[in-house]
């Protein structure tokens, strides 16, 4: 298992089929508390990565590149009670160049955001359905379509006021119209 580790053929294909988390670009996201829930092959990766460089601490979700050995922890503070976290730091460890690289969101205008958050956890993760149910209605609302344009807050709240929606927590409501 560890000499297969090398091989980024094989890493990327567990990337790309795992169950767990959601696969966007050349990524696979996972939040932190189903990590035992992973195949074995990408627990050891992430063992691998933790055990050289650490775990930035608070990291809500786990990133592994398909396409690069790199694994990343990212920090999205509020994860639970908002429905649409922004990206507040990220520790990104390079395997092949044995480095670290910080970067902090925390004072961006336009940090990155996350969008279904069901797929990034296991089916008995508590909040599961609450995220499961925003989910669905803002594909019945045509919010998700356009995933170029609402990776970052600007762009979600942009196309949210465009939609005329707005969220209560993780509910998702008809906003009020001006002059009403």
């Amino acid at each position: 298992m560890l000499f297969s580790l090398g091989k980024q053929s094989t890493l990327a294909e567990h990337c790309r089929t795992s169950h767990i988390g959601k696969f966007v670009g050349n990524a696979l996201y996972v939040h932190v508390s189903a990590l035992e829930s992973l195949d074995p092959l990408l627990r050891l990766y992430e063992g691998c990565a933790s055990r050289a460089f650490g775990r930035m601490g608070g990291a809500t979700l786990i990133k592994f590149r398909s396409d690069k050995p790199k694994v990343s922890y990212l920090f999205y503070p509020d994860f639970d009670n908002d429905p649409h976290p922004t990206l507040n730091a990220s520790m990104q460890a390079d395997l092949r160049g044995l480095r670290i690289d910080y970067r902090d969101y925390s004072n961006s205008t336009n940090p990155p955001v996350l969008h279904r958050k069901e797929t990034l956890v296991t089916p008995d993760y508590l909040l599961y359905q609450k995220f499961a149910r925003l989910t669905e209605k803002e594909e019945k609302w045509g919010l998700l379509g356009e995933t170029n344009t609402i990776g970052t807050s600007d762009g979600w709240y942009r196309r949210l006021a465009e939609q005329g929606a707005k969220l209560q927590g993780h509910r998702l409501i008809r906003a009020e119209k001006r002059g009403n």
